[in-house]
């Protein structure tokens, strides 16, 4: 098994332990130990980096603690228990443990933000979810034929420095998602316990619990969501019973016009991020399943996955957001920044009794979320450089724990504005990365071929790989179109402010329209297929 950390061959870290005499060599700081030379006899190393790769990998032989981060999954380096249909349901099961928690929940009340009506926000989630799912069910299938992370896939059409780049917003988007479930966690247990927990506290025992679960790697955070999902389900159902009686379709848009418009097209563009925004991630979870597996198993299951519970779970919040029009005692909870969701979701549920069980329940449901993106988190750093993929993935994972801790105290009291602004900003940089990543594989590979045109050898060789001027200028000028479309309350671009206002109509905040997707679309499309043809013929790679 390769053991280079995503290295540059030339720094791979050298393996010792072919000879325990006296003679041995002591491993140097850096050098990695192989797990079936840890006995007594063995040289301990030297150095901080040395002991701590040491200890991990004892950790890994123990207790099942994953030690082996970035390196590509050969087809015959891989787990053979990914082979059952235990496993392989997990492409399913894992992401309905993911999507449905309190975080989509609370995104089903961005509908009534914008002035939409229910029925119209029901569609858009529906839709907008579903396109947004296309992203991560192709990833998916890229990380397992390839046996590469998700950052590690992108060398083969932005190049080595390429992907750190993208790596670098992977960082940011699982920190800020993280951030977000430990919020919705943290505002439930401040309801169940009557306050005496209060938001800020609830989010560090929800980022405490996460850590724990996404340090044992991705067979712990695996062995959490196989089952974990399935209570989630049953009880959003008991909340989808007791509080659809509730539901106001009589209630029609607050807008109208191009007010309305630039609700339709703010709302989906935020559905369409919130499912995409997996896609950055995905290929992490699947580098063990054989090479062999249906890619439409692949794709399938986990769009599925994905779509189900997110428009399940986002349904329900519409249909209680919907009865904010008529419940004044709902809309008081809702405004009160000192309460928030959680204790709107108390007063939908009875009886009290009841309604305290299931909101305790509901309060870890955005660990399966969590634990998922801590993980990534750790692997995403990684790839920002050579000195960095020295240290073991699981310091990278505490640090990420402190600095999502932090995120989470500071927004405690402002759940949707967060939400609006965070979600949007994602959907922008997934749409350039699924363009890239897509017309390399299909339009300069032959991706409908198979995946012979990737030398997949090469991988963590910056020599063989593309330069990556193409990808780099594409998602760059991608993402300056998505600055001219977009629609945030700290930034209102040219492009969206051609539909819509910023106007209080009737006591309600009007908006523009959220056109960042659509430009970044079309600007990295345009960018990188004459970009990248001019790239192949001058640089041959």
């Amino acid at each position: 098994m390769d053991h280079s950390r995503g290295l540059d061959p030339v720094d791979e870290e050298k393996t010792v332990g072919s000879g325990h005499g006296s003679n041995s060599p002591v491993p140097k700081a850096g050098t990695v130990v192989k797990v079936d030379d840890l006995d007594n006899n063995a040289p301990r190393p030297r150095g901080i980096l040395a002991k701590m790769l040491h200890y991990e990998q004892v950790l890994d032989k123990k207790l099942g603690v994953e030690s082996l981060s970035l390196e590509r999954r050969t087809p015959e380096g891989r787990n053979p228990s990914f082979r059952s249909w235990s496993k392989q349901i997990m492409m399913f099961l894992m992401w309905i443990s993911s999507c449905c928690n309190l975080c989509c929940f609370a995104t089903g009340f961005i509908g009534y933000e914008f002035g939409l009506d229910l029925k119209s926000t029901l569609l858009i989630t529906c839709f907008g979810n579903l396109l947004g799912c296309l992203l991560p069910g192709s990833c998916a299938i890229m990380g397992l034929k390839t046996g590469l992370r998700s950052v590690s896939m992108m060398r083969y059409s932005m190049g080595w420095y390429g992907a750190k780049l993208i790596a670098l917003f992977n960082i940011i988007e699982q920190c800020g998602w993280t951030a977000v479930g430990a919020i919705t966690g943290g505002l439930a247990l401040s309801a169940v316990t009557d306050r005496a927990i209060g938001s800020a506290l609830g989010v560090v025992i929800l980022c405490v619990i996460s850590l724990i679960i996404s340090l044992v790697g991705v067979k712990g955070v695996l062995l959490y969501e196989k089952w974990s999902g399935i209570i989630y389900i049953a009880v959003f159902l008991v909340m989808w019973c007791q509080a659809g009686h509730v539901a106001d379709f009589a209630k029609s848009h607050d807008f109208e016009g191009s007010n309305l418009t630039a609700g339709f097209l703010s709302v989906f563009s935020i559905m369409y991020a919130s499912s995409a925004s997996w896609g950055s991630i995905i290929a992490d979870f699947y580098v063990d399943y054989p090479v062999n597996t249906p890619w439409w198993r692949v794709a399938g299951m986990t769009m599925v996955g994905i779509w189900l519970p997110t428009c399940f779970t986002m349904g329900i919040g519409a249909v209680a957001a919907s009865a904010l029009h008529s419940n004044a005692e709902w809309k008081a909870a809702y405004d009160d920044k000192g309460r928030g969701i959680g204790f709107l979701i108390e007063m939908m549920l009875h009886p009290r009794p009841l309604a305290k069980a299931l909101l305790a329940i509901l309060s870890i449901s955005s660990l399966g979320m969590m634990s998922v993106s801590l993980y990534s988190i750790g692997l995403a750093i990684q790839q920002l450089g050579r000195p960095v993929a020295r240290v073991p993935r699981f310091i990278y994972t505490i640090l990420a724990f402190l600095v999502v801790g932090a995120l989470g105290v500071i927004g405690a009291e402002k759940l949707i504005p967060y939400l609006v602004n965070f979600l949007s900003l994602l959907g922008y940089w997934a749409t350039a990365y699924i363009v890239i990543v897509m017309l390399e594989h299909f339009v300069f590979r032959r991706g409908h071929e198979g995946f012979g045109m990737y030398n997949l050898e090469a991988w963590n060789d910056p020599s063989q790989l593309p330069v990556g001027y193409a990808g780099c200028a594409a998602f760059v000028l991608g993402l300056v179109g998505a600055i001219m479309g977009m629609s945030e309350a700290w930034h209102q671009g040219p492009l969206a402010r051609l539909i819509g206002s910023s106007d209080v109509i009737d006591g309600k905040q009007a908006h523009y329209a959220d056109l960042g997707n659509e430009v970044c679309f079309i600007l990295s499309v345009l960018v990188f297929l004459p970009a990248r043809w001019l790239e192949l013929k001058a640089m041959k790679r």
